[in-house]
């Protein structure tokens, strides 16, 4: 699953670009940023890459214009450092219009996690715990994009994700990660530069089920017998709209139709005898 919906703002107008190398497929590119999710976050910059009508979106989409875009793919260009978002159903909003952020990713943790290394977990002063992980995305073709991914919580919580995800996530596992895209800035004295780190911010998360060591299969949490009848739901009553079944056991009556001409039972009156004459028929 690669899902995402985000409110962002162009930053400036749109580009043609060639989706491909000696491709004619082309699509309109936009330069996009995504408002911070708090105050000591930067705003995420990234692109957006349109591919149906774009001529109707070119006339549309200025510097400046907002847009909630709905079930976009989100990738990662890791030569350019890039993210972008692509597809999905755009639409011209105005700053009454609620800031979404949400990212729903599915693939395969990128590698063991190094609990001595305080760059993939630490826990702060503060009682903190933060998890740091990657994990890969296939795009189809046999090819994946890989995503930078954190989790936060306190020492003294009930859940704990960022102790969960370096604990049970090793190098393979399926997980499914819901979350937001952030921008960490600061400022880096040794190359006098200001940098930006984009990544999700994990919300929540599922893991695949296991499967056995001798074989590919999922193995079953709970197992139902075969000669035992599962319970019906609601007692077994149905909707009340559902027609009432009779009885086995009482006969049916029939249903009494009525006659389509009145009380009278000798039908529509008999026609002469020169009006049933074949040469007469239309037919």
């Amino acid at each position: 699953m690669n899902q995402v919906f985000v409110c962002a703002q162009a930053t400036e107008d749109p580009k043609t670009i060639h989706v491909e190398v000696n491709s004619s497929r082309t699509a309109l590119k936009v330069k996009v940023q995504l408002p911070p999710i708090s105050a000591n976050k930067a705003p995420t910059e990234l692109y957006y890459h349109i591919f149906q009508d774009q001529a109707r979106w070119r006339s549309l989409i200025k510097a400046g214009t907002c847009l909630f875009i709905h079930g976009a793919k989100l990738h990662h260009d890791l030569e350019a450092r890039e993210h972008s978002i692509h597809g999905g159903i755009p639409a011209i909003v105005d700053d009454s219009f609620p800031i979404y952020n949400s990212v729903i990713l599915t693939g395969r943790i990128a590698k063991d996690p190094d609990q001595t290394n305080p760059m993939t977990f630490k826990t702060t002063e503060s009682g903190l715990m933060i998890a740091n992980m990657s994990m890969t995305v296939s795009k189809g073709k046999a090819s994946a994009d890989l995503f930078n991914f954190t989790s936060m919580n306190k020492v003294n919580d009930a859940f704990r994700p960022a102790e969960l995800l370096v604990n049970l996530c090793k190098k393979g596992t399926g997980i499914t990660v819901q979350g937001q895209l952030i921008t960490d800035s600061w400022f880096d004295h040794k190359s006098k530069q200001q940098k930006y780190n984009t990544k999700i911010q994990m919300k929540q998360m599922t893991l695949a089920p296991k499967t056995e060591s001798t074989s590919n299969t999922i193995k079953p949490t709970t197992t139902i017998a075969t000669d035992t009848q599962p319970k019906s739901l609601w007692g077994g009553r149905t909707a009340e709209s559902d027609p009432v079944e009779p009885s086995v056991s009482e006969p049916v009556k029939p249903m009494a139709i009525a006659e389509p001409w009145g009380e009278s039972t000798n039908g529509l009156p008999s026609l002469p005898d020169n009006d049933l004459d074949s040469s007469k028929q239309p037919f």
